[in-house]
């Protein structure tokens, strides 16, 4: 079985469904139904022209040359198109832009109907393939799907002022080239969760894990008044890090939870000018430390003789993102810097 990819329109949908040429209840299918709000995301992906994953059909021909089509999967969806063209149900949910909420397809623009009917769906045509392959298709399909994670899904929703701003400060070669993103993470978008999760804890303090990112590229989406305000101490702050530790000391916190701490740590001096002997104090604490921390927290290895190492690596080794132990890192790291710079 070699899948043919093509593409038909909505109108031939409805054309194949109104001759009673279309299958939209395979055997094989699931019988999941969505909610409108469902329903309407998809509906306002068309309007919008965006791209939805692609369907499987079957092509049925009998012995008298008759020829059938069953959707194998994607059924749902296609449910969803043309029972909003039939009048079924209006746009309705959160995720439907408001230009097109609680419309039914009557209330569109001449020119909006036109579009939808035109809309191209990508089909794979599965030819005439017996139901053991399909179902195989199926397993083999679903072994190998990757389910969206959460800063996918924000990208899905989200178009305002913050998120395109934290896809502006991943798209910085610095964080691969120091380690502190790889490139899988920043192929599932995990980069920018990782900014995210800096600027907020910059702006406001350590969170509690993630669960505060989509607080705020909620409450920002579209205005962002502070915007150059937090921008400025983000990426001064950054600029302090780059200007203290070279590359090679700096890849040593390049662990997530060690990142973290280091980040929001050098953001309380962000707007210091550390130069000269105040520079080299602080580079020798922070590798000193970063020894210390290293060391006890091999195996086996005996507590340091500093409370502040042993602290520092229980908080970082369990839990390390629960916003307790975030900030005692923090102010442990904070305390080792305003110690060097301070004298």
């Amino acid at each position: 079985m070699q899948p043919d990819a093509t593409q038909h329109n909505i109108a031939w949908f409805k054309d194949q469904h109104a001759a009673d040429k279309l299958n939209l209840s395979p055997d094989f299918q699931r019988n999941h139904v969505w909610l409108e709000d469902e329903a309407s995301y998809l509906v306002d992906t068309i309007l919008h022209e965006l791209p939805f994953p692609e369907i499987y059909i079957r092509n049925i021909v009998d012995e008298d040359g008759g020829s059938k089509f069953e959707v194998v999967d994607g059924q749902q969806r296609i449910r969803t198109i043309l029972g909003f063209a039939a009048g079924d149900f209006p746009l309705q949910g959160d995720d439907v832009s408001p230009k097109f909420l609680g419309k039914t397809f009557k209330q569109l623009t001449p020119e909006q109907r036109t579009k939808y009917w035109a809309y191209k769906i990508v089909v794979r045509e599965l030819g005439s393939a017996n139901d053991a392959e399909i179902r195989d298709l199926f397993r083999r399909l679903n072994k190998h799907a990757v389910t969206l994670n959460d800063q996918e899904l924000r990208h899905a929703h989200f178009k305002g002022k913050f998120i395109k701003l934290m896809e502006n400060i991943a798209d910085d070669e610095w964080w691969s080239e120091n380690k502190i993103v790889t490139t899988r993470q920043i192929r599932r978008m995990e980069d920018i969760e990782f900014v995210s999760e800096l600027f907020i804890g910059v702006v406001s303090g350590p969170q509690n894990k993630k669960d505060t990112i989509d607080d705020y590229y909620e409450q920002y989406e579209k205005d962002f008044p502070e915007k150059e305000e937090h921008t400025k101490l983000f990426r001064d702050t950054k600029a302090l890090i780059e200007d203290v530790l070279p590359h090679e000391e700096l890849r040593r916190w390049s662990g997530k939870s060690d990142f973290y701490s280091l980040f929001l740590a050098f953001s309380h001096f962000a707007a210091e000018t550390i130069t000269g002997s105040r520079k080299k104090r602080l580079l020798e604490a922070l590798s000193g430390f970063r020894d210390d921390v290293d060391r006890t927290k091999k195996k086996d290895a005996k507590p340091s003789k500093s409370d502040h190492v042993n602290d520092y690596v229980e908080a970082v080794t369990r839990a390390a993102s629960d916003i307790d132990r975030r900030r005692t890192r923090i102010r442990i790291v904070s305390g080792l810097i305003r110690r060097a710079v301070k004298g």
